[in-house]
């Protein structure tokens, strides 16, 4: 007896519906704080990033090209004829440092929170971050625009003092880095003259 071979169902060769394909996901959204840069044109004829904001795609040989250069730093010494305290107190005493460099509530206390007049360049936050006394005084010059250090060091000699002074931490890089470190490296051997001549009255 023969086995019987086994037929289709009716309607089995019919088509049958594709699966449901995957839904897509959604496309991720950047928080503000942290989308892509867009890179926009400066007044200065350099691009500048522009944040919280999509990035747009652009060649990339027209990229701005940027290198990190080690921070620049400002460095005088000076031998003043006074002792340490005179030199000190010229540094540290709000009415004598308004008549050499400029008017701030200035005070050799570590923590301590000041503002200098820089004249047309507006007010500077300062905050001292070393006061030895009669040795050693840093304070950190505007920062969150410059985020520089001023470092003045007291040392006898003879009758006298060595004053060094050591400005840090412009950013070569930065536009207003670099003016900032061309002018005041053009400019403190002056505002130590007029401190000289302070202490010479």
């Amino acid at each position: 007896m023969e086995t019987p071979i086994p037929t289709k169902p009716p309607g089995d060769n019919a088509m049958k519906p594709a699966p449901a394909a995957h839904p897509r996901p959604a496309r991720a959204q950047w928080p503000e704080a942290a989308r892509p840069l867009r890179w926009r044109a400066s007044g200065t004829g350099s691009d500048v990033p522009e944040y919280g904001r999509s990035a747009t795609r652009r060649p990339l040989a027209n990229l701005p090209a940027h290198t990190m250069t080690a921070p620049a730093t400002i460095r005088l010494t000076r031998t003043l004829p006074h002792p340490p305290a005179n030199v000190w107190a010229a540094l540290t005493d709000p009415a004598i440092h308004a008549q050499w460099w400029a008017a701030g509530d200035v005070r050799p206390v570590v923590g301590h929170r000041f503002t200098l007049d820089m004249g047309q360049w507006g007010m500077q936050p300062c905050e001292v971050l070393v006061a030895e006394d009669a040795c050693r005084l840093a304070y950190a010059f505007a920062p969150g625009v410059l985020n520089t250090v001023i470092t003045w060091t007291l040392a006898p000699e003879g009758d006298g003092t060595r004053l060094s002074l050591e400005h840090a931490g412009f950013d070569p890089d930065s536009p207003m880095g670099k003016t900032a470190f061309e002018g005041m490296r053009a400019g403190w051997p002056m505002v130590i003259d007029r401190l000289a001549a302070v202490l010479a009255a």
